[in-house]
């Protein structure tokens, strides 16, 4: 039995598109929950196409239980349930934070989907184009096809570190919230202008120009927020993260980076599935000025050797 058949006929291959769109802006959930079929979280994932066949209108239902219009609601769920069970392989051994939950914390994850050399977004519930490998609300098996570049030459995945609360200043943790002129605005739709400012926020390794407090990341794992679920190959590992509004941690853009605690760079996954290290020294651009590309650009990256990575439509060949 396939695991689309197990989920009651929501399918997660053949190009369909499994965006989870009933419940509204809110109900976006992240694309690591349909590989829970391979690594040993049928059950879980068996919770969330529940959620999704049950829902209707604005808001989303479990078991007959209303959990409202948005997925913070399932900050209420208690401990021992699928959002708070403890799930390993989300896990970086090197993120203490990450393995600290509490019994009723919602589950923690270190690793992102590439939304390639432009900042992830969600606005609305429309599907939009990329310049990394998924679209927003678009996780198609199928759109493996779409990457020209190769797919030995592109980033699927990589590592976060958590935040477990705001406020943290390590720029591997925190993300840092409505730095001017970064963005090009604050809504959904925005796009980097000048991530240089984002990088020039940081003091050694810490944030040391912050007017403003950072946001608290990878503390929701359902979350198809780009705060919670995507990173961009703009500013090399372990450089400053940026999101484009301070009021909200969701339906804003953002341009988080990869980080790790481990020594000198990350861990990204290929999307032929190989594992690759990325030093924090890849070229990147010199932490360019230069705006990141549109979503239906096929230029090359701005962005040195990691943009390119970054990119799947870019008409670069790069690799490490």
């Amino acid at each position: 039995m396939t695991a689309s058949q197990r989920a009651g006929g929501v399918r997660t291959q053949n190009n369909d598109i499994p965006a989870f769109s009933a419940g509204g802006a809110g109900a976006q959930f992240h694309g690591m929950i349909f590989l829970f079929p391979y690594i040993e979280q049928q059950a879980i994932f068996d919770e969330f196409m529940e959620i999704r066949n049950g829902s209707s209108g604005n808001n989303m239902w479990l078991n007959s239980q209303d959990l409202g219009g948005n997925q913070h609601s399932f900050e209420n769920l208690t401990a021992n349930t699928f959002i708070t069970a403890a799930i390993a392989p989300l896990l970086c051994p090197s993120d203490a934070v990450g393995r600290a939950k509490g019994p009723t914390d919602a589950t923690r994850n270190n690793y992102r989907m590439s939304a390639g050399d432009q900042p992830g977004q969600y606005s609305d519930g429309t599907v939009r184009a990329s310049r990394g490998p998924f679209s927003e609300r678009d996780f198609r098996v199928g759109m493996v096809a779409a990457v020209a570049d190769g797919t030995s030459n592109t980033i699927a995945f990589a590592e976060k570190c958590i935040a477990g609360g705001s406020g943290e200043t390590d720029v591997r943790v925190g993300v840092a919230a409505a730095v001017a002129d970064v963005f090009n605005g604050t809504t959904g739709d925005s796009n980097v202008t000048n991530p240089s400012l984002c990088f020039n926020t940081r003091a050694g390794r810490e944030y040391g120009t912050l007017a403003n407090t950072t946001l608290r990341t990878g503390t929701r794992f359902y979350s198809g927020s780009p705060i919670s679920s995507s990173f961009s190959t703009i500013l090399a590992p372990n450089s400053p993260s940026c999101h484009s509004n301070n009021g909200k941690d969701t339906f804003r853009a953002a341009m988080i980076t990869a980080s790790s605690f481990h020594s000198g760079g990350v861990n990204t996954s290929m999307m032929d599935g190989s594992v690759r290290f990325v030093t924090d020294s890849i070229t990147a651009g010199n932490n360019s000025t230069t705006a990141s590309p549109g979503r239906d650009s096929e230029r090359n990256s701005p962005y040195g050797v990691w943009g390119a990575l970054g990119s799947a439509r870019g008409g670069e060949s790069a690799t490490l």
